[in-house]
Order: structure tokens, then C-alpha cells, then sequence
């Protein structure tokens, strides 16, 4: 079966996609978990580090002027400024999928699935999947082994995409989330 991918994923489908690929360990163990938006997820980071870095500061005027608040607060503040790095990097990159996302079709046959673009093509046999995880905004084909890609599919096509898994006779790898956000 060939699904031809007409429109350009929204913002959240790239940002859940990378979140569960940066995740793999976390989602692979739970398979029913709620997933979050990578930037999102950071965000909070940063909020929670922020606090830390504010109790600190507060610390060093509430104590005895002790000097090594004020390392621990530059640590914090260091960590901080990551976060806040990371966070625009993956805004970047975001924008960067956003814009190369050219016309593709995701094509489900009795081999495996493939997602096939212009200058492309990347496909998983159905032994190299461990899972294919059905998301809020996203379907992501998890491979077994780390060094395969994992493929991302916008959940607009989740029925045509699932009708193909059924067809072939490999709905056991399917994890169906996506009722857990409504």
C-alpha cells in the first residue's frame, strides 16, 4: 500500500518526533507512556533550573555570605544556559525539517515499511521494527537496533498506515497511544 504524504507536518509533529527519538530508552521500556514536545520538555527544564539557581542566590544572602552558594549558583547558571541553547537548537532544527520536507509517500508492503522522497528512500524490514508506536501527533516505526533510522509518520494517515499493517499481517508490532490524549 503506498500513502502519499500530500501537506507538510505540523510544528508538533517534528518536535514529538524528536522527542521520542531522543527518548527511545524511556518509550521502548514503557510502550503505553504519554509522550510530551521536546520543547516543551525543555522548557520545564529550564524553569525547574531557574528555581535551583534563584535558591542558591538566596542562599549565599541568608547564610553567612558562604562563597560556595555562589559556585554552586554558577554551575546552575551554566546549566541553565545549555538548556536555553539546546532549546533553539531544536527549534532550528525544526524549522530546518519543516522547510527540506519535500513531497513523500510512505509505502507498507509485505517486506516492510519505506518512507520514499525525492532524494531519498529509507525503509525497515518488519524483522528490524520492535515497535510502531501511534502517538498524538506522530506514528513512529521504532527499529530493534539502534544504528537503523526510525521513521515518522504525521497520525493524519494513521488509518490508511494502519489498514496497511493490518494487510500485511503485522498489527502485533502496532502500540496505539493516541486515545490517551484525547
Amino acid at each position: 500500500m503506498e500513502i502519499k504524504i500530500k501537506e507538510k507536518p505540523c510544528d508538533e509533529f517534528y518536535d514529538e518526533f524528536l522527542y521520542i527519538t531522543t527518548n527511545y530508552k524511556k518509550i521502548s521500556k514503557v510502550h503505553d507512556a504519554k509522550v510530551k514536545l521536546l520543547t516543551k520538555s525543555i522548557i520545564n527544564n529550564i524553569i525547574i533550573i531557574f528555581i535551583g539557581m534563584l535558591f542558591e542566590i538566596s542562599f549565599y544572602f541568608i547564610s553567612s555570605k558562604d562563597v560556595i552558594y555562589l559556585y554552586l549558583a554558577g554551575m546552575i547558571l551554566f546549566l541553565l544556559i545549555v538548556h536555553i541553547i539546546y532549546y533553539f537548537n531544536v527549534k532550528k532544527r525544526i524549522k530546518i525539517f519543516r522547510e527540506s520536507d519535500d513531497d513523500s509517500k510512505i509505502v507498507v508492503d509485505n517486506k516492510g515499511v519505506s518512507l520514499k522522497k525525492k532524494n531519498q528512500d529509507v525503509s525497515l524490514l518488519y524483522d528490524a521494527i520492535d515497535m510502531i508506536v501511534i502517538n498524538k501527533y506522530s506514528i513512529v516505526v521504532f527499529p530493534k537496533d539502534l544504528g537503523l533510522v526510525f521513521l515518522g509518520i504525521p497520525v493524519t494517515y494513521k488509518d490508511d498506515f494502519v489498514k496497511g499493517i493490518k494487510d500485511n499481517h503485522k498489527f502485533s508490532l502496532l502500540v496505539d497511544n493516541s486515545d490517551r490524549y484525547k
